[in-house]
């Protein structure tokens, strides 16, 4: 769900502002999805009732890439284990092809590192859990539907099969005694003109594993970060919309928003017309983490610029927070 809102509001907010041209736009399959097709994971756990060979579908997913350490201070540690897959339809044909790094955290807490490790088991799960079912249907369905314009002898490059690609790739910015903090890039392809990166980050407090907050690192921290990361905006204007500006709530966010209580208040049109946005569950992700630099802030796809622009990130270093930062996350 967290992958498939991003996607439609990015996309809404586009088409609003004609920021991305229809050959830049994700465009539809054109298949019929009104059946989800029967799939099946391939390291053995169903997303449906499937009659693909499952021995067959666990030997795909038994290569899985080494471990790594990218970051240990101390009693802190975290690594990162490659794990891959594929997701097969009934007749054996692999849908989807997945790979994702399961964090593993260690801590001088127990009580902090269960929960740490539980928050990211649980973002780890919601990611398989779409890739296995929605993405899956949607990949059955549009597959099925390129083979039969093959099989009606259509020669077009544009009706190849090709399985769904996913990935959740997780970068390690900081890990102390302090904070944890964590980059996740969900990208992948889905049909249309290009796919998606979906740059998101989850910060945690190291000796509670709590997430972290603006009202944690401070008061006053929310305000004093939309000054400064508006300023930063503004040195590269000439690579930004014309009204970048009013889109810096979904670059100051840290999680506790409401995606669509921000939603409305920047793009009120989005929920009128024809085909207005439906009210949407849930908040905003977290869009910034620390390194040790400073606090970094992130412009996800058509924020604040068109698609073409890509991902900007802006770091406001630990300095320019001076007086509002609780002492106890900035670097020792």
């Amino acid at each position: 769900m967290k992958r498939l809102f991003s996607l439609l509001l990015c996309l809404s907010i586009a088409f609003s502002l004609a920021a991305c041209t229809s050959a830049k736009s994700p465009a539809p399959s054109g298949a019929d999805t009104s059946s989800p097709a029967a799939v099946s994971s391939a390291d053995g756990s169903a997303a449906a009732e499937s009659g693909a060979d499952e021995s067959a579908a666990q030997e795909q997913a038994a290569d899985a890439s080494a471990s790594e350490t990218p970051a240990a201070t101390g009693d802190v540690q975290v690594t990162l284990t490659k794990e891959e897959g594929t997701v097969t339809g009934d007749d054996g044909t692999v849908v989807v092809d997945y790979n994702y790094q399961q964090p593993t955290v260690t801590l001088p807490d127990a009580a902090a590192q269960e929960a740490v490790q539980k928050d990211l088991d649980a973002e780890i799960q919601e990611f398989l859990d779409s890739v296995k079912g929605d993405m899956a249907e949607a990949a059955m369905s549009d597959i099925a539907y390129r083979q039969e314009e093959l099989a009606d002898g259509s020669t077009s490059a544009a009706f190849e099969v090709t399985p769904y690609h996913a990935e959740l790739g997780i970068t390690v910015a900081r890990a102390d005694a302090s904070v944890i903090s964590l980059v996740l890039d969900d990208s992948g392809y889905s049909g249309g003109a290009h796919g998606w990166d979906l740059r998101y980050t989850l910060n945690y407090d190291a000796k509670t594993g709590e997430r972290l907050t603006f009202a944690m690192l401070g008061e006053g921290f929310r305000d004093k970060a939309n000054e400064l990361v508006l300023a930063e905006a503004d040195k590269v204007s000439d690579e930004l919309n014309e009204d970048y500006a009013k889109e810096l709530p979904y670059v100051v966010a840290d999680g506790t928003e409401s995606s669509d209580e921000v939603t409305r208040a920047i793009y009120p049109e989005l929920y009128e017309g024809d085909d207005p946005l439906e009210p949407q569950e849930g908040n905003l992700t977290a869009e910034f983490y620390l390194n040790d630099e400073g606090v970094v802030f992130i412009a996800g796809q058509y924020v604040m610029k068109p698609y073409a622009g890509g991902i900007l990130e802006f770091t406001v270093p630990y300095e320019s927070f001076d007086g509002v930062m609780a002492e106890q996350y900035l670097p020792q």
